[in-house]
C-alpha cells in the first residue's frame, strides 16, 4: 500500500489588480496531487511611504542618480526581477519571456588567487558584466572568499568548496595579526579582487 503525506502550503497574500487571475503551478517532480486551492479575498494593502529620490552622497554619479530616481517612480508599482549570472539562465529567460531581467549578479569567487591557482577560470567575468551594465541592467556583485590556504582538498572536501569553513584549516583568527601570513595572504586576496 502506498503512505500519502498531506502537507499544506500556503503563498500568503498578493495583489491583483486585473481580473480574472490564472494560477499556474510548476511541478519540477513527480508523485504530487494537488487536493485543493483555496482564494479568498485580501483587503487592499496600504499604499506604500513616500520615498525621496535624495542620495546620502552628494558626489553620487549621474549613473546613480538615475538608478535611484528609476528605483522611486516604481516604488509600490512594479517589482524588478533579477538573475544571478549565468548566460544560459539570461539567454533561456528572454526565450521563455521576451523579456531580460533589470538585475543581474555575479560572484567573483573564482579569481581568488587560490582557486586559480588549483584550475578555476574567470572567464571575463568582469567584461562580460561591464556588458551588461552598458546593456542597461542594474549589476550586482559579490565575492565569496576561498581561504587562501589551508584548504583539505579531499574527496569529502574538494579544493573548489574553500569558501566553507569546514573545507578549510586556514585561521581567520590570525588575520588580526597584522605581521601574519594570514593577513599578507587576505591583504593579497582583496588586491586580486580589486584588480
Amino acid at each position: 500500500m502506498e503512505t500519502v503525506r498531506l502537507m499544506i502550503a500556503s503563498a500568503h497574500s498578493f495583489f491583483c489588480q486585473r481580473v480574472p487571475v490564472t494560477l499556474t503551478t510548476l511541478i519540477t517532480f513527480t508523485a504530487i496531487m494537488v487536493h485543493s486551492a483555496d482564494l479568498a479575498l485580501a483587503p487592499t494593502p496600504p499604499q506604500p511611504a513616500a520615498v525621496r529620490a535624495t542620495l546620502v552622497d552628494p558626489q553620487a554619479t549621474a549613473t546613480t542618480r538615475k538608478l535611484m530616481a528609476r528605483l522611486v517612480a516604481g516604488y509600490g508599482k512594479c517589482t524588478w526581477s533579477g538573475q544571478y549570472y549565468d548566460t544560459n539562465d539570461l539567454n533561456h529567460i528572454h526565450a521563455a519571456s521576451g523579456l531580460k531581467p533589470a538585475i543581474v549578479g555575479a560572484d567573483f569567487m573564482d579569481y581568488s588567487p587560490s582557486r586559480v591557482a588549483l584550475g578555476s577560470h574567470p572567464d571575463n567575468l568582469t567584461e562580460s558584466m561591464i556588458a551588461l551594465s552598458h546593456a542597461g541592467h542594474v549589476v550586482t556583485l559579490s565575492w565569496h572568499w576561498n581561504a587562501p590556504s589551508g584548504l583539505l582538498d579531499t574527496h569529502e572536501q574538494p579544493w573548489w568548496r574553500g569558501f566553507y569553513t569546514d573545507a578549510s584549516n586556514f585561521d581567520v583568527a590570525a588575520i588580526a595579526d597584522t605581521n601574519s601570513a594570514a593577513y599578507g595572504q587576505i591583504l593579497r586576496d582583496m588586491d586580486a579582487i580589486a584588480l
